[in-house]
């Protein structure tokens, strides 16, 4: 008798140690969906009334209007443009320039016009054009063309790149304190790859993060990176809300403020700057009709912030003519240098404006003890700002100069893209200096920054400085002169980044590629 008293306590005792379990498990998961659906998500489509099917019929006359505009010659195009960008070749990619002008020069106006109606048609297909599949923009919304709440997005699936991945969100869950669900797309044969199997565990085991096999796109293996999957990966997302991020790029905050951000607000999307400028001769000015935009930088694709419903749900055409650009690379990354620019060019397709950050990258890394070409300073990541000077609250043990909380945005994405082509270096010797502009907003003249990609003996090296409004600066090799300032990463904004490369190894990061 005593006996079966004692199992049924051990049964009970049972019972209440899997409900304790269930229940945390409930409550572990219950915070991530609660972070991607947060109770003030608005909509942009609740602020329109725009009366039947109005967003669909502006997007047909904006797509209609592109199809009629004319395409000029070359050299029409070029002699307009290098009026508005008179020098910003200067700033361009040089790499780009060498291999892909003589592509641009004999491109003929109907190959320029059979490439944007493809993007056009792309559109007009997934929106149901020129005939009304969906009648109102309600209809879209249930369509599920959009998603629904917010989080993040990555792409990667071979072992190294879910190494860097999960690095990053180590620092995330684990510094930072972050509850945005995640999602990882990959192709199909990647997520089936035993040997990542380990990591891919340990990434759910973070928590909120869930993989998805990419619908459309193929592996290319013949491919250095496939760029293309970007574009699809934000698309394909269950998120209207999207904070895309490379495998390689790590948060300095917890990035959940900048969805509510009045920056990102205003059009729904925010770009960041790389280091160069489209030059005159770039065919896409000749394939829109437009003006050479010398105020407009190139995009580091690293992190992307858009909202598919923004600006009366047109971002996502945008995006869309972006992914079809992707999915013809071999066409427009000759424009692009990449995928990067393709996002950009989305806008452009529409007419649609962007927001950007209001102070341009600074660049992050050691300096090393010999020289290169004269360059010492080895940039290995690209430092990101955050949205605007306000947004220092969300970094409360930071104490940067008062008069640097008062005018600059802090540092917010650590983008190491050049970390993963390097080597030799040792714990404490990566992340030691910033290098940045003394003035870096971006509505302030920009014509005298200057960059270069060099290879230096521990790899590939970024280097930027101040041209002294020259055509052809630094003859004397003083990089580090000038407009630029470079300061110790312990004093850099008040020490906001002493202790980031700890951080970093601690969670699991490293020199050179996994």
């Amino acid at each position: 008798m005593l006996n079966a008293r004692r199992q049924v306590q051990v049964a009970f005792a049972a019972l209440a140690l899997l409900l304790v379990v269930l229940y945390t498990s409930a409550a572990f998961q219950a915070q991530y969906r609660e972070a991607a659906h947060p109770r003030s998500t608005g909509t942009f489509f609740a602020k329109q009334d725009t009366g039947k099917a109005g967003v669909l019929h502006k997007l047909e006359l904006i797509l209609s209007k592109l199809e009629s505009t004319p395409i000029v010659t070359y050299e029409q195009a070029l002699k307009k443009n290098e009026r508005t960008c008179k020098n910003s070749e200067v700033q361009s990619n040089p790499d780009q320039i060498k291999g892909e002008q003589a592509f641009w020069k004999d491109l003929s106006s109907q190959t320029l016009r059979e490439k944007r109606q493809n993007v056009i048609k792309s559109i007009r297909q997934a929106f149901g054009l020129p005939g009304l599949q969906y009648s109102t923009p309600k209809d879209l919304l249930k369509s599920g063309m959009y998603g629904d709440g917010r989080g993040l997005v990555f792409t990667g699936g071979n072992k190294d790149t879910l190494q860097r991945i999960a690095n990053s969100l180590r620092i995330l869950r684990h510094r930072h304190n972050c509850k945005l669900p995640v999602e990882i797309f990959a192709f199909p044969e990647e997520l089936a790859e035993p040997k990542s199997s380990a990591v891919k565990q340990e990434l759910e085991n973070l928590g909120g993060v869930e993989f998805k096999e990419l619908h459309s796109s193929s592996k290319h293996k013949d491919l250095w990176k496939n760029f293309q999957i970007k574009a699809e990966s934000i698309v394909q997302s269950s998120f209207s809300e999207v904070l895309y991020m490379d495998s390689d790029n790590i948060l300095l905050a917890d990035p959940t403020f900048l969805f509510d951000h009045t920056v990102y607000k205003r059009n729904g999307v925010v770009f960041w700057p790389d280091i160069t400028k489209d030059g005159p001769a770039n065919p896409i000015w000749r394939m829109l009709d437009m003006r050479c935009k010398r105020e407009d930088w190139q995009l580091d694709s690293g992190q992307i912030l858009i909202d598919k419903r923004g600006q009366e749900g047109l971002n996502l055409a945008a995006l869309l003519a972006a992914l079809e650009m992707q999915k013809d690379y071999d066409f427009w990354f000759k424009l692009s240098g990449g995928d990067k620019d393709t996002f950009r060019y989305g806008f452009y397709f529409l007419g649609l404006p962007y927001s950007t950050p209001e102070h341009w990258l600074s660049s992050f890394g050691p300096i090393h003890n010999y020289e290169k070409d004269r360059h010492t300073f080895c940039g290995l990541a690209m430092l990101q700002y955050s949205l605007s000077p306000s947004d220092w609250v969300h970094f409360p043990s930071a104490k940067p100069p008062a008069h640097e909380r008062a005018t600059h945005a802090p540092p917010l994405f650590v983008h190491a893209n050049l970390l993963k082509h390097s080597a030799w270096y040792k714990k404490g010797e990566i992340f030691t200096t910033v290098k940045r502009m003394k003035t870096d907003e971006m509505d302030s003249n920009t014509d005298h920054f200057r960059s270069i990609v060099y290879h230096s003996r521990n790899g590939m090296c970024v280097d930027i400085w101040d041209a002294f409004d020259t055509v052809n600066p630094r003859k004397d090799g003083t990089f580090d002169n000038g407009q630029v300032l470079l300061e110790n990463v312990s004093t850099a904004f008040g020490g906001v980044l002493n202790g980031f490369e700890d951080i970093y190894w601690a969670e699991g990061g490293k020199a050179g590629g996994f």
